[in-house]
């Protein structure tokens, strides 16, 4: 799950760069991950990771 989130960290930042289709995609998918409860929570309106261990 971590690579994922990472990758998809990744995807966002290349929106702000100016593929904004890029982030949007990766936000949506980030969503999908939190509903789907996958060690992500909801902050307010935005998904957040839920760290379960340390580091």
């Amino acid at each position: 799950m971590a690579r994922v989130l990472r990758v998809l960290h990744l995807i966002v930042n290349e929106g702000y760069s100016g593929r904004v289709d890029l982030s949007a995609e990766a936000i949506r998918l980030t969503r999908q991950l939190a509903s789907v409860g996958t060690g992500l929570r909801r902050v307010g309106n935005e998904p957040r990771v839920c760290r379960t261990r340390g580091r």
